[in-house]
């Protein structure tokens, strides 16, 4: 037997969501850094030594290259923004330092709400084309989560993109883009080694660095100018842990990933 919730049992619900969400923003660093402790802002210079908030580092990039050793400290300071994935080393904590909001981690490296960043297409059909090659994108997120793509995944099949409901028929961008912030993205550069599922050809390969085209129809014109941000969501993970045990994640925001917000096969804490 069904029963529906009352009016009032969802507005309690509502309440300890709330309750919820704003004792993870008020929560307090209580980081235990027991070696160094390296400091990252968006202000840093990956030059410097990061041991100090004046010589902080700037980038994920250097915090994933850098020699950390089991009980150092990462700390990243709130209210900055940080993109790409972070490589997780044993032990280390990552953290925050400073006053505000979360410092946040997005998962690609810039934001694509630049009109410049865009060409244009299909004029008839408000198709517009990215102008760097990108990774497979989960989908695209405007002005801060107002809107977001439908991303359009067509199957591939003999050495083509075919409609999913309709095998026998070939993919058209054109005109299968048929809905406002439709999204495709085309990453055939890379194939695949051994096709999936008995396959008996090759199909684009999705996984790590591979990068295509992404194509996004934006019927009210360059889509760099009408929103004021737009961010991708590639198929990369945001912390990767992977086999590293004690690693520690505190108080970071994070957002925007195609795959894992943190990816552990070892035994991460917190």
């Amino acid at each position: 037997m069904t029963q529906r919730a009352t009016a009032d049992q969802i507005r309690e619900w509502d309440r300890r969501a709330e309750d919820m969400k704003r004792r993870i923003r008020e929560a307090r660093d209580e980081t235990h850094i027991t070696g160094k402790t390296y400091y990252v802002s968006a202000e840093g210079d990956d030059g410097c030594d990061g041991l100090t908030p004046r010589t902080a580092w700037r980038s994920t990039e250097k915090v994933s290259r850098a020699a950390l050793a089991p009980g150092d400290g990462v700390l990243f300071r709130r209210g900055d923004v940080f993109r790409g994935q972070i490589t997780c080393r044993e032990g280390v904590t990552y953290g925050a330092w400073g006053e505000g909001a979360k410092p946040a981690i997005y998962g690609w490296e810039k934001d694509l709400a630049d009109e410049n960043m865009w060409s244009l297409f299909d004029g008839e059909k408000h198709i517009y084309r990215l102008n760097e090659r990108i990774p497979d994108c989960g989908t695209l997120v405007f002005d801060g989560g107002k809107r977001h793509s439908r991303k359009l995944i067509p199957s591939y099949i003999g050495g083509r993109f075919v409609r999913r409901d309709e095998p026998e028929a070939a993919f058209d961008l054109r005109e299968d883009m048929t809905e406002d912030l439709d999204l495709f993205c085309d990453c055939r550069s890379v194939m695949t080694g051994a096709p999936s599922h008995g396959e008996t050809w090759p199909v684009p390969d999705m996984r790590g660095g591979n990068v295509g085209d992404l194509y996004l129809r934006c019927d009210g014109g360059n889509p760099g100018s009408v929103f004021r941000s737009i961010e991708a969501l590639p198929g990369r993970h945001l912390m990767a842990v992977g086999s590293a045990n004690g690693v520690h994640i505190d108080n970071l925001c994070l957002m925007y990933c195609g795959a894992h917000a943190v990816s552990a096969g070892g035994a991460c804490v917190k």
